[in-house]
């Protein structure tokens, strides 16, 4: 009876022993195991910042990181910065001096029922959750965020769901981004626009890349064809690159689930770079109330 109770009681102990430690070393696991299946020693890390509650992401290698998502922009608004192309270089152009509201890689609308959620102004994105996961060969986060009228703080205009998943990258460097947004109009009706489209500016709104100057020595492909920003934008596309011809690394956007209104704003020169897939460039697009709008981009970066 002794023995068989102490043979008990040690698989017992043994039990709980093994199931607590893989219970307490859940996450540092899934973080080496990211480091470990890439044999350039990339690792999944979540982050924190001291101005908010919320938990970060961001890809490392050695001590250079690759990209990484902030949560605590003074305008609210996540964003992706640095984000390195597959030879180091940082693609990601962050509160630039000629606009210093652009957040790098982000999402804005311009208008929402005629305020400016875009430049600093009475239109307030507010972030209410945000939970990272960290995977084997991938990392995401979903956030929860509101869209308020300064002006009237206790109504929330839009509710939104965003997802941003990140692959690890293959040995090469490649890698991807997928944006998924799903909004919801709240009691009214919800307009989306922007500033009509002219020659120097107007028609931007929804996901930007802001980026760095070295792509203005980039080339530009488009699904429709064209390659300077005034006739890109005139026609449809699903898709469009800045490439460099010399070492081949870049960055290709794809629209995988837009609007019919959705036509690429873009920009290249020695100064100024940008891609955005704008879902009002045409015109503008409502929300009913209680209803939802879906949006879908992947990003690749080679």
């Amino acid at each position: 009876m002794m023995c068989f109770f102490n043979r008990s009681l040690l698989l017992a102990f043994f039990f709980t022993f093994i199931t607590s430690f893989f219970s307490f070393h859940s996450q540092p696991f899934f973080l080496s195991a990211g480091e470990l299946s890439n044999p350039q020693g990339y690792v999944f890390e979540k982050t924190r910042s001291e101005k908010v509650s919320f938990e970060g992401l961001r890809l490392r290698k050695g001590e250079e990181t690759i990209w990484e998502i902030h949560l605590d922009a003074l305008e609210g608004k996540p964003f992706i910065a640095p984000m390195r192309l597959s030879d180091g270089r940082d693609a990601a152009l962050l509160r630039p001096k000629d606009h210093v509201w652009h957040l790098g890689i982000w999402f804005s609308w311009k208008y929402l029922n005629g305020v400016n959620y875009w430049e600093p102004s009475s239109g307030k994105t507010i972030i209410r959750s945000a939970v990272p996961r960290i995977n084997e060969d991938s990392a995401e986060i979903k956030i929860q965020l509101d869209y308020v009228n300064q002006n009237e703080p206790d109504k929330v205009v839009l509710k939104e769901e965003r997802t941003i998943l990140f692959t690890l990258p293959e040995a090469d460097g490649t890698y991807s981004v997928r944006f998924f947004h799903h909004f919801t109009a709240q009691e009214k009706d919800v307009v989306l626009d922007r500033t009509p489209p002219h020659r120097h500016g107007g028609g931007y709104a929804g996901l930007m890349l802001r980026l760095d100057p070295i792509f203005g020595k980039f080339e530009t492909r488009c699904a429709n064809g064209e390659k300077e920003m005034r006739t890109i934008r005139e026609k449809p596309a699903d898709w469009i690159e800045y490439r460099d011809p010399e070492t081949g690394t870049g960055i290709r956007m794809t629209v995988e689930k837009g609007t019919p209104e959705t036509r690429f704003y873009a920009q290249r020169s020695d100064s100024y770079c940008l891609i955005n897939p704008c879902p009002v460039m045409t015109g503008p697009r409502t929300i009913r109330a209680g209803e939802a709008l879906d949006l879908e981009y992947l990003v690749e970066i080679f």
